[in-house]
């Protein structure tokens, strides 16, 4: 089995894949900046709900747009399941190539996500991520990263607003029912 564990703005996600299959999902806040030792009691809390036993972990791959917890994650991963993760960026294979000026400032998030709708489509593609940051990621037919945008995403544009505004509440994001008329 493998975990892979997404590092976002917002929250760490985990996923457990048992070969292809996926086994288990988690997501904890990424915001209160914690000890390895604290993200690591969580974690294996988590797998022992799972009915995953840390001696199965066979790897583990990282993905992060944080920085700063690049060293806690990395050293969590080393003392709770004894493994080094791979960390993803531009360099290891995904089977795409960065065509972009500056293709070490390509977040790791824009990387998983360009590969996997390529992979997954086999053409063309312009992945959506709809996160703390709204991102637009454009691959060619021949697997190049041609580059894309970044924007607020929903739930910043929304703390902007009310934060902005006079008579702005703030409000949970939900779906509505209807659009207009709300």
């Amino acid at each position: 089995m493998i975990v892979c564990i997404d590092i976002g703005n917002s929250n760490i996600k985990y996923a457990i894949y048992d070969k292809d299959s996926l086994k288990a999902t988690f997501r904890v806040s990424s915001v209160n900046v914690s000890t390895s030792d604290e993200y690591g009691v969580i974690l294996s809390d988590l797998l022992n709900g799972a009915n995953v036993k840390k001696s199965d972990i066979k790897g583990v791959i990282m993905s992060s747009v944080i920085p700063q917890l690049n060293y806690t994650m990395e050293h969590m991963c080393k003392d709770y399941l004894g493994l080094n993760p791979i960390i993803v960026n531009t360099k290891i294979k995904t089977g795409i190539k960065f065509c972009v000026k500056n293709p070490n400032e390509v977040g790791a998030d824009r990387i998983v996500n360009s590969s996997a709708c390529f992979h997954k489509y086999k053409k063309a593609t312009i992945c959506i991520d709809f996160g703390t940051a709204l991102t637009f990621n454009a691959v060619n037919s021949k697997g190049e990263f041609l580059g894309g945008s970044i924007f607020p995403g929903m739930k910043t544009s929304l703390d902007s607003l009310v934060n902005g505004t006079a008579k702005l509440p703030n409000i949970e994001l939900v779906m509505p029912e209807k659009v207009i008329a709300t």
